[in-house]
C-alpha cells in the first residue's frame, strides 16, 4: 500500500478487487469500519492490511501432530 492512513471506498474496492456496490453494502452493514470527514467516507488502511494478514495466515499449511505439513 501507499503508506496512507485512510483510503476512499473506491481505493478499497480497487485494492480488494471488488465492486463499488460491494464496498457500499459492507459500509452500510458496518462490516467495513469507516469515518466521515466532511463529505468524504474514509476507511482505515489498517482494516485492509488486517484483512490481508488474516487471508495470508489462512493459506499457511497447518502442521499435523507429528510436525509434518498436511
Amino acid at each position: 500500500m501507499s503508506g496512507k492512513l485512510f483510503l476512499t471506498p473506491k481505493e478499497v474496492g480497487s485494492t480488494l478487487g471488488v465492486s463499488p456496490s460491494t464496498i457500499s453494502r459492507r459500509l452500510k452493514d458496518k462490516t467495513i469500519p469507516s469515518e466521515k470527514f466532511g463529505g468524504i467516507t474514509l476507511i482505515p488502511a489498517a482494516f485492509v492490511k488486517d484483512l490481508e494478514d488474516r487471508a495470508m495466515a489462512s493459506l499457511k499449511p497447518s502442521k499435523g501432530p507429528d510436525g509434518d505439513s498436511r
